[in-house]
């Protein structure tokens, strides 16, 4: 089974791989986007998901914000699934030469990867936005209301891109030039009309377009290789 997969990648020499936010479901969070899940949060909020998680709630609500964040987006206790341990041992292999993702998780890190770009950042990285110094995410865990900087008081605020934000173009311009020098395209758990993948593809050169997702989608027949399976269930088979 997956033959044609693991003929592809064994002749690779630079795979990217584009990670979809769905893949933290395999790692067992909650994907509050679901519509019963945000329906959920409004009633005990007061406000949806999406205006929970933005730029302006952090600036005229933060006491809110970080009730929302720390009860509902951090969960420490999540483990990579075996989605990233695969691509982790591809990186060590010289297969996988970039992993780049909107989610703000960190799996792939978190399961050894280090060719990752996160475009939106990472909930495991915080800043002072007087100073600019850095805490991990166990400082904005522990802390009550808003975190302070230890040193000049300022708000501490999570470095991810919230809605109504941009995504920094340096990041973007490194992904595309990731891309287009890529012999195989592997995207994971997403389709090929997402944000993430639709911005991205256009810069795409290689020989072999690849989707691993579980729902099939209309796109799908633009790739060359589709597989309709959850990804932790086909990549580690192929390696």
């Amino acid at each position: 089974m997956y033959e044609r997969l693991k003929a592809i990648i064994d002749r690779a020499d630079n795979i990217v791989c584009l990670a979809g936010s769905p893949l933290v479901e395999e790692c067992g969070y909650p994907y509050v986007r679901e519509q019963e899940s945000a329906y959920d949060i409004e009633d005990r909020y007061g406000y949806s998901p999406e205006e929970l998680f933005s730029t302006v709630m952090l600036s005229t609500r933060p006491e809110l914000f970080f009730r929302y964040y720390r009860q509902e987006v951090l969960h420490p206790e999540m483990r990579p699934s075996p989605t990233f341990d695969a691509l982790a041992e591809l990186e060590r292999r010289g297969k996988v030469k970039s992993i780049i993702t909107r989610s703000i998780y960190g799996p792939a890190t978190s399961a050894g990867c280090r060719t990752v770009i996160e475009l939106r950042g990472s909930v495991r990285s915080n800043r002072c936005e007087k100073c600019g110094r850095r805490y991990p995410m166990e400082y904005v865990l522990k802390k009550k209301g808003i975190p302070s900087c230890e040193v000049c008081a300022g708000k501490v605020r999570p470095e991810i891109v919230l809605n109504g934000e941009m995504i920094d173009n340096g990041l973007m311009t490194k992904a595309a030039q990731k891309i287009s020098e890529a012999d195989v395209l592997l995207v994971l758990g997403t389709n090929l009309k997402s944000d993430l993948v639709e911005k991205l593809i256009q810069y795409y050169n290689g020989s072999e377009l690849v989707v691993i997702n579980l729902y099939p989608h209309f796109s799908d027949r633009i790739a060359d290789y589709v597989v309709n399976e959850s990804p932790m269930n086909v990549l580690p088979k192929i390696l």
